[in-house]
């Protein structure tokens, strides 16, 4: 599956309340938008919500975009540009690194966790694999346990959730895949987390730098390089991240 635009495809759009019609990629530009050829009746105003699909290799993409600008009946063509403050738009507005800890999960009006288990994890959410169904849009609870930090309890809103189950755990119970994005973080929870994540990040970088340098270099064999204490600058706690809100 592929996940860029070409010139020439066909894609199904839906303009805010109207049924879903066919139109055509007429250009990609380089600042992110694209223009569609597509004729209607019915005069258009900038800034209506419209969502893009493109089906390839039988999944279907979709993209959550806005109508920027509508050209005159001669020149049938609309241009888009993706709607990222959209309620609608699932994708992660933040970088991500692997995460596999274990966690609760919960409704805000159940006392109880329930087993989860995390697959990802950035500043803004997560990806979770769960041992029961959450509907998309539900409110709910997530034990965070960051590394050399305390535990926290933060709530967070279901944006995608699996309708069938991914897998089994070891006790043959069905296991649901869902990502959720957190609510209003408190101040030390986010710093900790953000410090965490930039570890993270300069550890698997110092990783690559050591496999390329082993892959490329020819005294890769004569020479023993550690890139553990490779100096990558990590933001301090308290001075340089301070909850944005």
């Amino acid at each position: 599956m592929r996940p860029y635009l070409g010139t020439g495809e066909r894609v199904f759009i839906t303009i805010g309340k109207y049924q879903r019609r066919n139109a055509r990629i007429k250009e990609v530009q380089r600042d992110g938008s694209v223009l569609l050829s597509f004729s209607t009746p019915t005069a258009l105003q900038a800034g209506t919500a419209v969502v893009m699909e493109l089906v390839a290799d039988s999944h279907v993409l979709s993209y959550y975009m806005r109508l920027i600008s509508f050209q005159p009946p001669n020149q049938p063509v609309i241009r888009l540009h993706r709607f990222p403050v959209s309620n609608q738009n699932r994708k992660r507005t933040s970088w991500r690194v692997p995460f596999s800890l274990q966690t609760g999960i919960r409704t805000q009006k159940t006392p109880h966790f329930l087993g989860a288990q995390f697959c990802d994890l950035s500043v803004s959410g997560a990806r979770l694999i769960s041992e029961v169904h959450f509907p998309t849009g539900a409110k709910v609870e997530i034990r965070l346990p960051i590394p050399e930090a305390k535990e926290a309890i933060v709530g967070a809103t279901i944006r995608r959730s699996s309708s069938t189950p991914v897998g089994q755990n070891p006790f043959g119970q069905e296991l649901y895949e869902m990502g959720l994005v957190f609510e209003k973080l408190p101040s030390k929870t986010y710093s900790d987390l953000v410090h965490y994540m930039w570890k993270s990040v300069r550890k698997h970088y110092g990783e690559q730098l050591r496999q390329t340098y082993m892959a490329n270099s020819r005294s890769a064999r004569s020479q023993s390089i550690d890139f553990v204490d490779f100096e990558i600058p990590i933001p301090g706690k308290e001075e340089f991240w301070k909850p944005r809100f």
